[in-house]
């Protein structure tokens, strides 16, 4: 077991490690779901990657990192199977430098196998490769896309029930969503619930304390920055608004316009989330006005943090279905961010000013607002267009062109296949 030490961070990891070994030592467990705050998942993340690292590893599991995405239930233990071959030839050389056995070859797949049991056969062929030394073999099992979350579920229901007691999985599940709940009812013994609890807030308030100068205005206001996120995660917004007026005096007395809007952004972000839209909208004001003081002080990031803080107050009105003000100020913000040479903000600005515009009804400067938009996507380079929003903005002006008076469809068509390609419009979310 990990030692503990004064260091905040180095507890918690030490918590994580303790958490892991008592999934560990459960004969009957396959699947551990590590039930974690976003603000977690960076330091699970580090201790999946020490226990990966043959010189730095504390348990005597052998532990892996598999990103593969989720396209087909018959095949994801196949797409499994083939990522690993090829980040231990990729990472072979690295292996033999650190001491690790590195002959380890993919076996050769079976014509016919099921795609859980080959990969539960290439899983076998490691850790033999690996030797005794081996306990378990722990998969950590983060896609970056799953096409069908029912179906994923049932893939790791069907790998729960066929893997060894040697071969672990973990699944990360952000609290409150519920992802892998119907998995662990089906499953109450192949799949243990495990909430990481790991109070991050009361770790980083802990580290600033320590890190000392709370006697300077930059340790003060590190301090009540820290102590502010603290009180936001909690839900005490009261707390948080209340710390955050300290930092801003501290800002302001000490000519920080910059770190003055970092605490405008945040509370105005925090009051957007809890649907308090016209709070939020004031804040992101304050976000553009201390943009114009660094602007002022000859600083060239204020025109960003003006874009950025313009863009969401403009976004808070759209949620207050104030349309009319919204549109106006994206629209106003366009040039500001031409001026700070953000092509992909002033289209957006366009976009949204157009958008705005046709939920207020004025269909007129809807369609002159994203001809605006579509001039400019004319001028950008193909990366940028092919990034940007720009297939929304096409999508807007075919519906506007429901009114003949304004345009008509072939010609937004030519258009935006001109820029885009033929299959250009949007992508539609699936479920």
């Amino acid at each position: 077991m990990a030692t503990l030490t004064d260091n905040p961070i180095a507890e918690r990891v030490d918590r994580l490690h303790n958490q892991w070994t008592m999934f560990a030592k459960n004969r009957d467990a396959r699947i551990l779901r590590w039930i974690l705050d976003s603000d977690e998942i960076a330091l699970l993340d580090g201790f999946v990657a020490k226990e990966a690292h043959p010189e730095a590893a504390e348990t005597p599991d052998l532990f892996l990192e598999m990103d593969a995405p989720f396209t087909s239930p018959a095949q994801h233990g196949l797409a499994l199977r083939e990522a690993l071959r090829m980040s231990y030839e990729r990472d072979k050389a690295a292996l033999e430098q650190a001491g690790v056995p590195a002959h380890w070859q993919c076996p050769a797949y079976r014509p016919g196998t099921d795609d859980i049991a080959a990969w539960l056969e290439t899983l076998e062929s490691l850790r033999a490769a690996h030797g005794e030394g081996i306990e378990i073999v722990a998969v950590s099992l983060r896609p970056s896309s799953v096409s069908d979350p029912d179906a994923y579920a049932i893939w790791l229901q069907r790998l729960g029930r066929t893997a060894p007691s040697y071969f672990r999985f973990i699944v990360v599940e952000l609290r409150a969503s519920n992802t892998f709940a119907a998995l662990a009812n089906s499953e109450p013994k192949r799949v243990v619930t495990q909430t990481a609890n790991l109070d991050m807030p009361a770790a980083l308030e802990q580290l600033s304390a320590d890190a000392g100068n709370l006697d300077t205005p930059g340790g003060q206001f590190r301090h009540l920055y820290v102590q502010m996120g603290g009180a936001a995660k909690r839900g005490d917004v009261a707390t948080a608004d209340a710390l955050g007026s300290l930092a801003l005096v501290i800002a302001d007395g000490q000519g920080w316009p910059h770190l003055a809007g970092v605490i405008h952004f945040f509370m105005g972000s925090l009051l957007l989330q809890l649907g308090r839209n016209v709070d939020a909208y004031h804040r992101f004001v304050g976000v553009d006005s201390a943009g114009q003081k660094m602007e002022e002080g000859g600083e060239p990031a204020g025109k960003k943090i003006r874009v950025q803080g313009r863009l969401a107050a403009g976004t808070a009105l759209l949620q207050e279905k104030a349309y009319p003000q919204a549109a106006q100020v994206y629209q106003d913000t366009a040039p500001i961010a031409a001026a700070a040479d953000d092509k992909r903000a002033e289209l957006d600005c366009w976009r949204l000013a157009s958008y705005c515009y046709e939920l207020a009804g004025d269909r007129g400067r809807a369609w002159s607002a994203g001809a605006q938009g579509l001039q400019l996507a004319g001028t950008l380079d193909e990366e940028i267009r092919r990034t940007s929003t720009l297939p929304y903005l096409g999508e807007g002006m075919l519906r506007l062109t429901s009114d003949p008076r304004l345009g008509d469809a072939p010609s937004i068509e030519k258009r935006m296949t001109s820029l885009l390609g033929r299959d250009w419009r949007p992508v539609k979310a699936v479920g």
